[in-house]
């Protein structure tokens, strides 16, 4: 078991929101897979998923050891691991969702998921003015992720990954 003290905040998992000594740890996991979840799968998530996800991490008396379950099963959920959108079984063309946008120009631009600024933005509502989206993509070009557009494009474009295997170059 992991039963280490979160007194030193070098311990505690930058992803955990709260000190489960002092809320209390159901409370605290509760709260952690609340404010991890969105993130993971690039969306809201329902008061049910986070129950579920919550009810199965509690079957542990360790707080590590269900932090642990929970990010199991947020790791291995079909949500995390692929990029699920809402109309695809649809063969109609269909408007995406502003999260389905903000992942889709997130892994277009930087080869990654979206970051916190660009899910905000989803959620309010915002993401599809001009100007907001202009700004967005800028920024995201500037950033160093933003390199991985033009790496990933020639390389795919220019076949370069099938040189490096060849013999004699």
């Amino acid at each position: 078991a992991c039963d280490k003290e979160y007194t030193d905040s070098l311990l505690q998992p930058s992803f955990v929101y709260c000190d489960p000594k002092s809320i209390g740890e159901s409370a605290c996991l509760k709260e952690t897979i609340e404010r991890l979840m969105p993130k993971l799968y690039r969306r809201p998530t329902t008061v049910q998923e986070v129950n579920s996800v919550h009810a199965l991490a509690s079957s542990t008396s360790s707080f590590d050891e269900s932090l642990a379950i929970a990010i199991q099963v947020l790791l291995n959920s079909p949500d995390f691991l692929y990029r699920v959108e809402s109309d695809f079984h649809h063969l109609e063309a269909s408007l995406v969702t502003e999260y389905e946008f903000v992942t889709r120009l997130a892994y277009f631009l930087w080869s990654s998921a979206p970051d916190d600024e660009l899910l905000n933005l989803a959620s309010n509502g915002t993401i599809f003015d001009n100007t907001v989206l202009d700004k967005q993509i800028d920024r995201m070009l500037d950033n160093p992720k933003g390199v991985a557009i033009t790496e990933n494009f020639s390389y795919q474009l220019l076949a370069l990954n099938e040189l490096e295997h060849k013999e004699g170059l």
